[in-house]
């Protein structure tokens, strides 16, 4: 009987020690967006990523002046269709949008990175545009339940480069206004 009083005990101490626990708090190791997107270090490392953008178009490393490259491609060879895997890839505008929703810091220290972000969505789409013409416009993070967003029509590429010609504008602005900070 004894035995069995101080098991009983034992699990009521025990359960009770884990009824006090706070369960729902953010993990320290990994990034989330109540964690992230506070300081400028995070900032300017989330933006690093941008980078990735400038040589996925292929400009960078098959136009160069010392690269001759003896195949002919698939638009050369009338092979490349409007929505091939090479082009319409949307993970890099995410990427983008995603850091306009969760940034967490003042404009005296986010400026250079908002100015960032704001050219390369301008680049993002500017090459969209003179690749597919008419594309969906997006400022948001696409959720996988948007079917509304997900199957939107393709704006017309005016409206497009208006968008990019207005990020533009405003990354502008921002990298004189963190210029002036400095």
């Amino acid at each position: 009987m004894k035995f069995f009083k101080y098991n009983l005990m034992s699990v009521c101490a025990a359960s009770l020690m884990f009824v006090s626990c706070d369960l729902t708090q953010e993990p320290e190791d990994t990034m989330s967006p109540d964690t992230y997107f506070k300081t400028a270090t995070q900032l300017g490392l989330w933006t690093q990523g941008y980078y990735d953008m400038l040589d996925s178009d292929g400009i960078v490393a098959t136009n160069a002046d010392d690269n001759v490259d003896n195949a002919l491609g698939e638009l050369m060879m009338g092979q490349r269709t409007a929505a091939s895997s090479s082009g319409w890839n949307w993970g890099a505008l995410r990427r983008v949008n995603y850091y306009f929703e969760h940034k967490a810091c003042d404009e005296s220290v986010s400026a250079p990175y908002d100015a960032e972000s704001y050219f390369f969505r301008a680049y993002f789409y500017f090459v969209k545009v003179r690749r597919f013409g008419d594309v969906p416009y997006y400022t948001q993070v696409l959720k996988y339940n948007d079917t509304e967003l997900l199957r939107k029509k393709r704006d017309d590429r005016g409206y497009v480069i208006d968008r990019v010609l207005e990020d533009l504008d405003e990354a502008y602005r921002l990298g004189t206004k963190s210029r002036d900070l400095v």
